[in-house]
């Protein structure tokens, strides 16, 4: 499975104006629900802040990556936010996040979850790249970014 399997255009919004993580993660399982897989948005909410406790997913470069396998969907389904002020996201370089890209995984398909992560992971880890999906002005323009990447 390729990661851009998993984000469409519903669940791109660029330019979005959040002032701290837990709007971050509200608002981007509220894009994941578009797709009609998040079937309880309570639960992912629940168990992205519980992955959060552990360490994290403020990766650096002013990326973060939540994600959380979880009973709350359907379907694996990925939803992705560029700020238009980077927010404080305890990332592990201390700096804040412009770019959050969620990913959220079925239980039991650790194997799945873990390429899924690789390989957004390698995307968002390219200056180049991180660079073009903060220059991109709509959702179609970063979902086509993404599409180009894991060509």
């Amino acid at each position: 499975m390729n990661f851009i399997e998993v984000l469409s255009p519903e669940t791109i919004e660029t330019n979005v104006s959040l002032a701290n993580k837990a709007e971050i993660i509200e608002y981007l399982v509220k894009l994941a629900s578009k797709t009609g897989k998040v079937t309880d948005s309570n639960t992912v909410i629940n168990d992205v802040m519980e992955r959060e406790k552990i360490l994290s997913t403020g990766i650096g470069k002013g990326i973060a990556l939540p994600h959380a396998k979880t009973k709350g969907i359907s379907d694996f389904v990925a939803s992705l936010i560029t700020l238009k002020n980077p927010i404080d996201f305890d990332s592990l370089d201390s700096e804040p996040v412009s770019i959050c890209v969620m990913l959220l995984g079925l239980e039991g398909q650790v194997g799945t979850n873990l390429k899924l992560l690789s390989k957004l992971s390698k995307i968002v880890n390219i200056d180049e790249q991180r660079e073009e999906i903060m220059k991109a002005k709509t959702p179609l323009e970063v979902y086509q970014l993404f599409k180009q990447y894991e060509e």
